[in-house]
């Protein structure tokens, strides 16, 4: 909670009008805001980040689990004659919040690829064995894809 330099009175932000302002009526402007007391001296401290254990780590198709989805992408991929062997690494470390705050230590597998004439790219995730989310790209935009949509991309159906 912020509160008014001059009277110590409770103040908020108006996202409409962009300033602070009282919560109750105030005969003063608020200039400069500042932390209540209370939370003058509570700061967080913040979590170390751990190094990773492994970083980016090529590997083959035939170091991917056996009856995985990622198999079956890169499978797929060293299969089709229009697209070029995958790329794959693999990489062991820190899963962080969107506040920055460690969740798990996790494994993950990354598989990319484009097609021989350079016009078709591919980028897929994998976090603890399971799928997290992939991109296929035709001429200059990215779009998210499913699994499904994935190996639909790479066979070339429309």
């Amino acid at each position: 909670m912020m509160v008014c330099r001059t009277c110590r009175g409770e103040t908020r932000f108006d996202w409409r009008t962009h300033e602070w302002t009282h919560r109750e009526v105030s005969d003063h402007e608020i200039f400069p805001v500042a932390p209540a007391a209370d939370e003058e001296e509570s700061f967080e401290e913040q979590e170390e980040i751990p190094e990773p254990e492994m970083r980016a780590t090529p590997r083959s198709v035939e170091d991917l689990p056996a009856r995985s989805g990622m198999r079956q992408i890169a499978n797929l991929l060293v299969k089709m004659p229009d697209w070029e062997d995958p790329r794959i690494t693999a990489a062991r470390g820190p899963y962080l919040s969107a506040a920055g705050k460690v969740l798990s230590i996790s494994d993950s597998i990354v598989i990319r690829s484009s097609s021989v004439d350079k016009k078709r790219h591919i980028v897929a995730f994998w976090r603890d064995a399971s799928f997290d989310f992939a991109y296929i790209r035709v001429g200059r935009s990215w779009d998210r894809a499913t699994s499904t949509d994935l190996k639909t991309y790479i066979k070339g159906a429309p």
